[in-house]
């Protein structure tokens, strides 16, 4: 948050917060004597953060509860953080701005180590590259968004579920290698508690010796949640007691309980679920209904309701009732999904070839019959896949990619 945006945000203080606390104190321009009444405080808070409670629900309850006490207890010229954390002296009082989400004051220390001032352009390109933090390498990674639509009662809850319990007992989604199991949580706002378990023992069959019940979560709440009063707080103690890497959640309609088309209904939504994923460090699946055919026309395969849902995911993927799988959302990062699922076999959804062997029959098919093979940048040009993504396939293939002639 910019110092501009901040000064903004004094406009939304309590009257009494503003220029009365601080005309007070206006000639304060060296740091003050930690007084002793402040000392006791931050002293007691110290202590009342010892005594809480041991759940995980309660302990964030309490803890909010304690820390927006001691920081209402706080005289207004004194910076609520460095009293409560202890930081040594108090800054001038001409330094504290209006804290927007914590409601309190806070010096302009805190407040940049709270929202650092960005670098310049140099200095951000100059910097390294964070690695991709995947679940499923290729495939998925923590915090990512994935909405899958398709027609209802055609599959795309057995495939969320499929998909979760794949991951969780260290099974690719759609392919037949190995990854590392990850927790999963499944929050069902459709399903009774006995469809749930009916389904998830068909899986648990299908997962035979390498099932990992322990990674898997469930709530059932087929009542639904209204995200508009305290349903999006009720997902986040969920999310918050289980821990999961996955967060399978849906179908999207049961959490909007105006109308889905509203702004002013569906973003709230949206906004939740991205606090979510990014305070737990979780991936969000996410299940919705697409619109039915209007005029004749052919169904769209986008979510129903609010424009705003074809902008947020990362990945936005639409399965027929066929098991053909298309994206009504372009990709933000190229991934390895399949284009077609088979119905029946040992899962529900059966799994056909890795998306990587479907790359690589494109690939074998651009070799075929050439003097000379071509460079995995020559392959990126042709077929329109990431280098990387060509690159892991020839590797993958490498005995059938040297018998390639090549000019080297």
């Amino acid at each position: 948050m910019t110092d501009d945006l901040m000064q903004d945000t004094k406009k939304d203080a309590p009257a009494d917060q503003t220029e009365a606390s601080r005309n007070d104190h206006n000639n304060a321009n060296v740091p003050q004597p930690f007084p002793a009444e402040l000392a006791e405080l931050a002293w007691d808070y110290d202590q009342s953060l010892q005594a809480l409670p041991d759940s995980d629900e309660e302990w964030n309850r309490e803890y909010a509860r304690n820390r927006a006490r001691w920081a209402n207890s706080v005289p207004r010229q004194w910076c609520s953080l460095c009293v409560l954390y202890k930081e040594a002296l108090a800054p001038p009082v001409a330094d504290l701005a209006w804290h927007p989400v914590e409601s309190f004051w806070v010096c302009a220390a805190c407040r940049d180590e709270l929202f650092p001032n960005p670098a310049d352009m140099d200095s951000f390109l100059d910097s390294q590259d964070p690695e991709y933090d995947w679940l499923v390498p290729g495939l998925l990674e923590r915090g990512d968004r994935l909405m899958l639509t398709g027609p209802e009662g055609k599959g795309k809850s057995t495939l969320l579920r499929q998909i979760g319990v794949r991951i969780a007992c260290g099974m690719h989604p759609f392919a037949g290698d190995q990854v590392s199991p990850v927790k999963v949580l499944f929050y069902d706002l459709e399903n009774s508690e006995s469809h749930f378990r009916r389904e998830m023992r068909k899986l648990r069959l299908a997962a035979g010796e390498r099932w990992i019940g322990a990674n898997m979560k469930r709530v059932n709440r087929p009542q639904g949640l209204d995200f508009n009063s305290d349903g999006g707080d009720i997902l986040n103690d969920e999310v918050s007691k289980h821990k999961p890497d996955v967060l399978i959640v849906g179908p999207l309609y049961k959490m909007i309980a105006g109308d889905p088309n509203s702004e002013e209904q569906a973003r709230p939504v949206a906004l939740k679920l991205d606090s979510i994923r990014t305070e737990h460090g979780c991936a969000v699946l996410l299940e919705a209904h697409s619109p039915h055919a209007s005029n004749g026309g052919k169904r769209p395969m986008r979510p129903a309701g609010w424009s705003g849902w074809m902008r947020w995911p990362e990945f936005g993927i639409h399965i027929d009732e066929h098991g053909a799988i298309s994206h009504w959302r372009g990709m933000r990062d190229q991934r390895d999904f399949p284009s077609m699922l088979n119905r029946g076999g040992k899962w529900p959804w059966s799994i056909g070839s890795s998306p990587r062997d479907e790359l690589w029959a494109r690939i074998a098919k651009e070799c075929d019959g050439k003097l000379s093979r071509p460079s995995e940048r020559d392959l990126e040009k042709a077929i329109g896949a990431p280098k990387t993504r060509i690159h892991r396939a020839i590797e993958e293939h490498r005995t059938e990619w040297d018998k390639f002639p090549h000019s080297g």
